[in-house]
């Protein structure tokens, strides 16, 4: 199914800046993730997964005691460093040159 990017209310698929969603969604904890085969429970894992926030009106936040911090400001760019260069004062050194095979990926141990 498609969903509205600024909603998250559920629209044709066609429409312009749609985001296609899975239409369920597995629970993510071993009570409620069981699924049932002829009896045989089983555990279901989620692919890909992700939490989508609908945009409320400040007037939603303020009615449940939620209030803004207009005191804050967000960082520019102008406030980031980069950590590949080796005048920063975050330098994380000079990229390692690697000649053998992984041993991990994605947390399976190859050998």
């Amino acid at each position: 199914m498609c969903v509205s990017p600024l909603t998250n209310d559920r629209v044709s698929c066609d429409t312009p800046n749609s985001r296609y969603v899975p239409s369920f969604v597995i629970p993510f904890d071993d009570v409620l993730g069981r699924v049932q085969s002829g009896g045989t429970p089983l555990l279901a894992k989620w692919l890909d997964r992700e939490i989508r926030f609908a945009r409320k009106s400040a007037s939603v936040c303020t009615l449940a005691g939620v209030t803004l911090n207009v005191g804050v400001t967000l960082p520019t760019a102008a406030d980031l460093q980069d950590p590949s260069d080796s005048a920063s004062p975050i330098y994380i050194g000079d990229k390692p040159v690697v000649t053998d095979a992984p041993r991990v990926i994605h947390g399976d141990v190859k050998y």
